[in-house]
């Protein structure tokens, strides 16, 4: 009785680790496979969203108290700017658009991910050829 117990739990917890395995391995494939993916509107909006947030601190910290006049002009710079960044990475297909909720969440994907490859992208040739030509056609 108390074997047929053990085998039961034993059994229930080998088919049951190899379900969670399976999933982790699917999702792991949907993480890679959004790298060549279109990315979702609200993705490419938070993108752009946080692009322009930062873009306008940076520019704001160099300056002391813009009048409204130039806080206009920095908010249509921005949404210009980053726009055109938000449309040059999606091209290149340098981010995954999911994560894999079994392992991490949004949040610790976009540190450990999303931050590195756009921080690479940015130093990298190509990256800088990005900034330029997109900070001129914003400008």
């Amino acid at each position: 009785m108390f074997g047929k117990i053990i085998g039961l739990t034993l059994g229930f917890t080998l088919i049951l680790g190899v379900k969670m395995g399976i999933r982790y391995n699917k999702a792991e494939s949907d993480v890679f496979e959004s790298q060549n993916q279109a990315w979702p509107t609200s993705f490419k909006d938070n993108f752009k969203k946080s692009c322009e947030t930062e873009f306008k601190s940076s520019i704001k910290k160099r300056r002391r108290t813009p009048s409204q006049n130039q806080l206009n002009k920095i908010d249509a710079i921005s949404k210009s700017y980053c726009g055109c960044i938000t449309d040059d990475i999606e091209a290149r297909q340098i981010i995954p658009t999911k994560f894999n909720p079994m392992k991490e969440n949004e949040k610790q994907f976009a540190k450990r991910v999303i931050a590195p490859a756009i921080n690479d992208f940015i130093k990298s040739k190509n990256g800088k050829k990005t900034i330029k030509f997109c900070m001129d056609r914003a400008i």
